[in-house]
């Protein structure tokens, strides 16, 4: 009985890739690539199921060898997919004329690069600019995490106030 694909999402752990498949009056061996990759050799083939702990795009290959040395093959593709993230960014307000504040993003968890950029808070989407707002008003900060190697894209946002600076006589 030839295994069967077990398309994942990535966890943190590591994940079998098929399920066992059966060999009568015989034995399973399976071999692994990264998809696209040559085919193994003979001699890469072993028992265990093959498992992998990355997001990406696999072929695994599978051999049901008979006492008489007679063999059935195959192989199928196989999918870790990407994990998506919870990203949160937080930015304190100050008052004009002070200094500025820095956000933080958290939920970022393999630390994909970074941006921010800061609108007026009642404006559209599209007048976001990498510039840090400095007059009085509501603004909102918007940080935007790049994809990893087992994490999708995310985006987060977060209003914060510049008050108006005090007059002092």
């Amino acid at each position: 009985i030839a295994p069967v694909a077990c398309n994942r999402t990535y966890n943190t752990t590591t994940m079998q890739l098929v399920s066992a498949g059966e060999a009568v009056n015989g034995t399973m061996y399976y071999a692994c690539t990264a998809k696209g990759e040559a085919a193994p050799g003979y001699d890469s083939y072993g028992t265990s199921v093959p498992a992998r702990s990355s997001a990406g795009e696999y072929t695994v290959y599978y051999q049901a060898r008979g006492a008489g040395g007679n063999r059935a093959v195959g192989s199928g593709d196989v999918t870790i997919a990407k994990a998506d993230i919870s990203p949160a960014v937080s930015m304190a307000g100050w008052t004009y004329g002070g200094t500025a504040s820095t956000p933080s993003v958290s939920g970022n968890p393999e630390n994909g690069t970074v941006t921010y950029a800061y609108k007026v808070s009642t404006a559209d989407d599209n007048t976001y600019t990498t510039a840090k707002p400095s007059n009085a008003g509501s603004y909102t900060v918007k940080a935007s995490i790049a994809a990893t190697g087992n994490y999708n894209a995310g985006e987060a946002t977060k209003d914060f106030i510049i008050e108006k600076a005090k007059w002092e006589t």
